[in-house]
């Protein structure tokens, strides 16, 4: 599991999220991105640029599309 920079997190630290207990990884980020998406069914999706030169922003990016193969 990754460690939040800024939180010092290893998990989502609020009760609200959808999985709060599942560790922070990549393989479990695309894993509820693509429950999320077959859950949802979506006709279009936004996501930010894989591209954007902030991390976050271009993490986001890459998982989306990988959890839209």
């Amino acid at each position: 599991p990754e460690r939040s920079l800024t939180t010092g997190a290893a998990d989502p630290p609020y009760d609200e999220a959808r999985a709060p207990a599942l560790p922070y990884s990549g393989a479990n980020l695309r894993g509820e991105l693509t429950r999320i998406l077959r859950e949802t069914r979506p006709t279009m999706v936004c996501l930010p640029d894989p591209i954007d030169i902030h991390p976050d922003h271009s993490a986001a990016g890459a998982f989306t599309l990988l959890a839209l193969v």
